[in-house]
């Protein structure tokens, strides 16, 4: 059941995304449990403490202080639990939609507009969410399971390691990685040996600047462009501006594109991927890119 509540003056927008609730003393803010899942794959949980602008605050149970930049974020579960997420609740939406799922099990599409303290309940907060059509509505945090921002990377969950540790990929079984195109490098949390052949069978299309028509897909840039020649900070300056590349470890960047034969792993290492581009904080969209390990008769 959805329950609308009017808007909350004393609202910041920042860049298109809010979050800030001026006039409030901080030591008088609500504290509730969240977990957030960051695009890297590393989880944060504990008290949220307060949002910033972009900055999302946490205080562990230890008494630590942590934070993440909304464009780090993945997902923000208010039930505290981000383990074994159902591709089926945000897979049909994103990347062009966020994804608010309420705890009656209702699925918003929109964008994410402010999560501030509440102004009908002290001890909570208030998540705004502006639907496809345009529809501002107002929840309150009890209501709300879990936000996606962005989609979670993911890696078949019968084979993946704990976050943070990486396993060598096993032989003809798919590994799936979403790659935003807001960060350079996103860890696939697989370990390969020099020699191992890996098929990556890709798809998705990206933004590559505030410009809508500025896109991609894995291949590279729709309009053949390259990233700044005056800069040259992009991972491969003379290849096509957005293409998927993977580097191992902290070896030279190589090309994947949209090929779908079997590719010899030139390093031993920690697989990553990225997008091949300069400047990635005005990117949007992401890869989604189903890795395996295939077997010596399928190398020829």
């Amino acid at each position: 059941m959805r329950t609308p509540w009017p808007a909350i003056g004393g609202v910041t927008l920042v860049a298109g995304w809010l979050i800030v609730a001026t006039g409030t003393d901080a030591a008088q803010a609500p504290h509730i449990k969240v977990e957030i899942l960051l695009i890297s794959g590393q989880r944060m949980s504990g008290t949220l403490e307060r949002v910033d602008g972009r900055t999302f605050v946490l205080r562990t149970d230890r008494g630590q202080t942590r934070r993440a930049q909304r464009d780090e974020i993945a997902v923000i579960d208010f039930d505290s639990d981000t383990t074994n997420l159902p591709r089926s609740e945000y897979v049909d939406a994103m990347p062009e939609h966020e994804v608010l799922l309420m705890q009656n099990g209702s699925r918003e599409l929109g964008r994410l507009v402010s999560i501030e303290p509440s102004a009908r309940d002290e001890r909570g907060y208030d998540v705004t969410f502006r639907a496809m059509d345009g529809r501002r509505d107002t929840y309150a945090d009890h209501q709300v399971r879990r936000i996606y921002l962005r989609e979670p990377l993911a890696v078949t969950a019968a084979t993946t390691a704990p976050p943070g540790q990486r396993r060598a990929p096993e032989t003809d079984i798919d590994y799936h990685v979403t790659v935003p195109a807001t960060v350079r490098w996103t860890p696939t949390n697989l370990d390969v040996r020099q020699g191992d052949y890996l098929t990556f069978n890709s798809n998705g299309r990206i933004r590559l600047s505030a410009d809508a028509r500025d896109m991609a897909n894995v291949a590279g840039s729709l309009n053949g462009r390259r990233p700044s020649s005056a800069t040259r900070r992009a991972p491969m300056p003379d290849e096509s501006a957005g293409a998927l590349i993977g580097r191992i470890g902290d070896g030279q960047p190589f090309g994947i594109g949209d090929q779908t034969q079997p590719l010899p792993m030139p390093n031993t290492g920690p697989l990553f991927l990225g997008v091949n581009d300069d400047v990635y904080e005005d990117n949007d969209g992401a890869f989604h890119v189903t890795i395996r390990r295939v077997s010596g008769d399928e190398q020829r």
